[in-house]
């Protein structure tokens, strides 16, 4: 049986932050999504939407499929949206906030390691990505949708443990 080894990118040492959003409630999670680079995916009780983005003012915040209709906010029972634009902060690598119906809403982020990581907790990142439904060969960088996986030591044995992955990256498709 030939061997397998995969080329993953090293991990990186960074910082995670994870904080309640509001109230819990989705209008919450909503005025948590502020500017313009926002890309996620609605769990709805008529299937998945993939989203391209979040409009309105606080209060009255929409989500938009990839299609450019609007999702019923009354369907959607889990929720993550994702930042596809951290220029204005070099350090942050991603940014997400997720929203489970009945359970309440997080905001997340990735900072690479610092010195002045406040409230964070260590943790050991790497980028990854992967190839988008509906891509076609040749394919191309837009094909695929990026992310950061998050790795922590496990405190008895100093293990690596995965634990969680944030979406960085940008739909490619309408519909």
């Amino acid at each position: 049986m030939p061997e397998h080894s995969p080329n993953y990118p090293p991990l990186r040492r960074g910082w995670i932050t994870s904080s309640s959003c509001g109230d819990g409630s989705l209008a919450a999670v909503l005025s948590e999504a502020t500017g313009t680079g926002w890309q996620g995916i609605a769990y709805t009780t008529v299937g998945a939407c993939a989203l391209r983005g979040v409009h309105g003012v606080a209060g009255s915040t929409r989500l938009r499929n990839t299609d450019g209709s609007e999702v019923d906010p009354g369907t959607v029972y889990e929720l993550r949206l994702w930042s596809v634009d951290t220029s204005d902060d070099t350090a942050l690598l991603a940014r997400e906030l997720r929203w489970l119906n009945g359970t309440g809403g997080v905001k997340l982020a990735v900072y690479t390691a610092t010195e002045d990581a406040h409230d964070a907790t260590p943790c050991w990142y790497r980028r990854n990505s992967y190839l988008q439904h509906g891509a076609d060969a040749p394919f191309k960088g837009s094909d695929t949708m990026t992310s950061i996986e998050v790795f922590t030591e496990e405190s008895t044995y100093g293990n690596t443990v995965f634990i969680d992955e944030i979406m960085t990256g940008r739909w490619s498709f309408n519909g």
